[in-house]
């Protein structure tokens, strides 16, 4: 796996609230079904993060303009789907919000490693997209707006799980992803 700039050098371990006394099965039954924790958390990775990186994939091997308007609308059923499953924004919640450094969980880290890793190359791809059809300016720094468009994605879903009452995610998604695209045209971010 490539290294990425977006990884923590600090693994991450589930609050203990979590375990298998608040999903009302004993230790015992998880472990039958995962080898350990990091098996675990592996499978909730893949049940929770994997669907929004197929379809980007799918989208992304379309290569045409209409692939960057299916990208954008990707990203917004993303943010709207997550004010209905309580699953996914529970488990997002404990991803983003409750988890705690701990030296003795590098397996736990390798994976969110690769999960950052995937969705940087998927981003970068998807701001190339736009380039090639016109969408976004040929003068963009790509790699400057890929740190841009993650942090801004990851700052509005950070800031909703941590006060989901404080304001309407799904009635503002729509308006909130074209906002991240629209910094795209900043002369700060355009190449000389």
């Amino acid at each position: 796996m490539p290294p990425s700039r977006y990884s923590t050098s600090a693994a991450w371990r589930v609050p203990r609230w979590t375990r298998s006394r608040a999903a009302g099965v004993t230790r015992g039954a998880v472990y039958w079904h995962f080898r350990n924790k990091e098996h675990l958390f592996e499978a909730l990775c893949e049940r929770h993060l994997d669907r929004m990186h197929d379809e980007m994939n799918q989208v992304l091997q379309h290569d045409s303009p209409q692939a960057w308007d299916e990208l954008l609308e990707t990203y917004i059923r993303f943010l709207e789907q997550l004010a209905v499953d309580g699953p996914e924004r529970q488990f997002l919640s404990i991803l983003h919000l409750k988890c705690e450094d701990a030296s003795d969980m590098e397996g736990i880290t390798l994976i969110l490693k690769r999960y950052q890793y995937l969705w940087h190359r998927q981003t970068l791809q998807a701001l190339h997209l736009g380039q090639r059809h016109g969408q976004l300016p040929a003068t963009l720094q790509v790699e400057q707006a890929c740190i841009l468009q993650m942090a801004t994605f990851l700052g509005l879903l950070t800031n909703w799980l941590g006060a989901p009452d404080s304001h309407d995610l799904p009635g503002m998604a729509r308006a909130m992803v074209h906002a991240t695209i629209d910094m795209m045209r900043s002369p700060a971010l355009q190449s000389a």
